[in-house]
């Protein structure tokens, strides 16, 4: 039930008016009556109704002046004019103020019923748009941290960098402070045995290790230095440091010094708490365009330890083990692209991964497996943290490694790690088909439920939290039609069920199914069956009658 405010000099009008609205189902209920502007202008700012129904000549303030004050509120109420002149220029002058309509005494009360239904659609429809802000307000809200980790991770990884278009719009949003100039530095804080770790321990025990690292995290960052903490991987969390820009090297240098404590205390927190963990640290850069390379560089030194050992912090000085830093640059791509599931590029990544293995002045047997096991075992890992459905269980890891064990020559590793790797590779491709057909279900059903409306390939994409073009290209691909096609031929399928029911109109059909235009409606229908909607309706008939 929507407020309506009567303001109105005539008694006798107003009153009647009120009467009226409390005795018949409009969906108003009058929330005050006014005799003049100013009066009026008070109930409003008190009972704040959704619609004032105003004279134009009152005392205090007229008509216009009062829809002035009104739209200066915080809650602005539709307005409807009312007056005994029928004046072209009152006209004018109402809708110049945004009145909704003009209505002339003596009120004709089925002319009022008509109109205040229209304004009560008018508020529908406002109140749900509302809602729906309000609902997306809060769920963006609720899921603010995620958005936030999700956000960082884009800058990491180079998927945002400091020329994207919505780079400062982001920033504003999640409430972040990220100076394009500001210095720079991030560490990756890796849980060891991850498997291990994790698969002891259920989803709610899971979140507990998780927030309590977070929370860690956070609060060294609050202590020694600026930044933020997010959970990039499973059991991998990043610290993102930054200090803001400025030509003083001392600054800079402090920055430096800051970190040293922070990584410090925090290893020593845990150890301190039984937790094992590998810290890796990147490079100090200048400017959000640096970020994909230090982050780059943390996560060199965290692949390390598969070499140097773990429960360590790994700096960028101790590479005397492995000195070719090409073979974690290869690494770290077979990671990306299994994660594509292209097998070509797989393929590609992998023999560039054992070239650099090759190319190594430490080859030797052992070198070669250690270096096959650490692909294997980081490519796992990887694999295990990206899905929680993705079954690596599926493929004995033990076995790989017993195999491996055997090999004499860089040629047998590298075809024992790829066959590993495709095998992880399909599980990836079954998943993401699957997914794929479940979104693609569920924009069937969307439209099944939702032909008749003007709905849209952008409307779609809300409701499933995907991009119009990604949603176009999934559905295409699966289905070897765009969602358009489908749209017209569900609306196709249910006009010709209509059409078998005599009872409803031709010129009825089209909007039933979603067209407005009836004759764009009957050309989208010959184009599909070759007959328009009569002559479809007649065939019908004349097939009834031979039977």
């Amino acid at each position: 039930m929507y407020k309506l405010l009567i303001a109105d000099d005539e008694k006798q009008t107003r009153e009647g008016i009120a009467y009226f609205i409390d005795n018949n189902p409009c969906g108003f209920e009058v929330a005050g009556v006014a005799e003049g502007g100013l009066s009026a202008l008070s109930i409003a700012m008190e009972k704040e109704p959704d619609l004032v129904l105003t004279d134009i000549r009152m005392p205090d303030l007229n008509g216009f002046e009062l829809t002035e004050r009104l739209a200066q509120l915080a809650k602005k109420p539709a307005i409807l004019i009312m007056s005994a002149y029928d004046d072209v220029e009152y006209f004018k002058n109402a809708f110049k103020v945004n009145a909704l309509d003009y209505i002339l005494k003596p009120i004709d009360t089925n002319e009022l019923l008509s109109i205040l239904e229209k304004v009560r659609i008018l508020l529908d429809m406002e109140r749900e748009e509302l809602r729906r802000k309000e609902e997306i307000r809060k769920h963006m809200q609720n899921n603010l941290l995620l958005l936030r980790a999700r956000f960082f991770a884009d800058l990491v990884d180079g998927v945002i960098t400091d020329s994207s278009p919505e780079l400062a719009e982001r920033i504003d949003f999640l409430q972040v402070e990220l100076g394009k100039n500001d210095f720079y530095c991030t560490a990756i804080v890796s849980i060891d045995n991850k498997q291990e770790t994790y698969s002891g321990t259920n989803r709610p025990a899971e979140k507990i290790l998780n927030y309590g690292i977070q929370n860690l995290l956070e609060e060294l960052l609050e202590i020694y230095v600026d930044g933020y903490a997010f959970e990039y991987d499973r059991g991998e969390f990043v610290l993102l440091m930054r200090e803001e820009f400025s030509s003083d090297s001392k600054q800079a240098e402090l920055f430096h010094e800051q970190i040293k404590t922070l990584i410090r205390m925090l290893f020593e927190l845990l150890k301190g708490s039984g937790i094992s963990a590998t810290v890796g640290i990147g490079d100090y850069v200048n400017g959000i365009v640096g970020l994909p390379v230090t982050f780059s560089k943390a996560r060199e030194n965290v692949c390390k330890r598969l070499v140097l050992g773990k429960n360590r912090v790994i700096q960028n000085h101790e590479y005397e083990i492995l000195e070719d830093d090409s073979l974690f640059q290869s690494l770290s791509a077979v990671r990306t692209v299994i994660a594509s599931s292209d097998q070509e590029l797989l393929e590609a990544a992998i023999e560039r991964y054992f070239q650099s293995v090759a190319a190594s002045p430490n080859l030797d047997l052992l070198y070669g497996i250690q270096c096959s096991g650490m692909l294997i075992t980081a490519v796992a890992e990887y694999i295990s943290t990206m899905d929680d459905n993705i079954k690596i269980e599926k493929i004995d890891i033990l076995s790989e490694y017993e195999k491996l064990g055997k090999t004499e020559t860089i040629p047998e590793m590298m075809k024992e790690t790829l066959e590993f790797c495709l095998k992880l590779n399909q599980l990836i491709r079954e998943k993401v088909v699957d997914q794929n057909e479940e979104t693609v279900d569920r924009i069937k059903k969307i439209v099944q439920r939702s032909y008749q409306e003007d709905i849209t390939i952008s409307s779609i994409a809300e409701q499933v939290y995907l991009s119009p073009n990604y949603l176009c290209g999934i559905f295409k691909q699966l289905t070897g039609n765009t969602i358009n096609q489908y749209i017209t031929g569900v609306r196709i399928d249910a006009a010709k069920k209509f059409l078998e029911d005599s009872a409803v109109k031709l010129s009825e059909i089209g909007n039933l199914v979603g067209y407005i235009e009836p004759s764009y409606f009957s050309k989208i229908f010959k184009r599909h069956t070759a007959l328009t909607p009569k002559e479809y309706r007649q065939m019908l008939i004349g097939m009834r009658r031979i039977k």
